[in-house]
């Protein structure tokens, strides 16, 4: 993928993604997220049964971001 993992901070993951790759990067994301409790549980023997929330935004600069 030509899509790149730009920083993180906290909570938050800044991605630049390619125009070509934006829906296939959204949907990794997703399925990321909401695995987070499985993957937990699976690698690390925890029961995480907290609800975890996530929200994805999309623009070309911070300003413009519009949630998806």
């Amino acid at each position: 993928m030509k899509t790149r993992l730009i920083n993180t901070v906290h909570d938050s993951i800044i991605i630049d993604a390619h125009p070509l790759e934006v829906n296939d990067v959204i949907t990794k994301l997703k399925k990321a997220c909401d695995s987070i409790t499985q993957s937990l549980n699976k690698r690390y023997n925890i029961d995480f049964n907290i609800p975890l929330d996530y929200e994805i935004k999309k623009g070309h600069n911070w300003l413009d971001l519009k949630q998806i």
